[in-house]
């Protein structure tokens, strides 16, 4: 869980490899969407809500 920093998350978020679109409504009325990026050799992936210019995370975690 290393790789696993606020800095890395947020760079998954804006700078994703591969982003998938979650089919349901978050709760502050954005989407919610799937990100994933590899940082140092480990895969982020991080579920997050998007409305318009803001980001609220949901869960972030690595994959093995």
């Amino acid at each position: 869980m290393r790789n696993l920093s606020i800095e890395n998350v947020k760079d998954v978020v804006t700078y994703p490899d591969k982003e998938m679109k979650i089919n349901r409504p978050g709760r502050h009325g954005g989407k919610v969407r799937a990100f994933e990026k590899t940082v140092d050799g480990v895969t982020l992936k991080v579920v997050a809500e998007i409305k318009g210019s803001e980001c609220w995370l949901m869960t972030a975690y690595e994959l093995s």
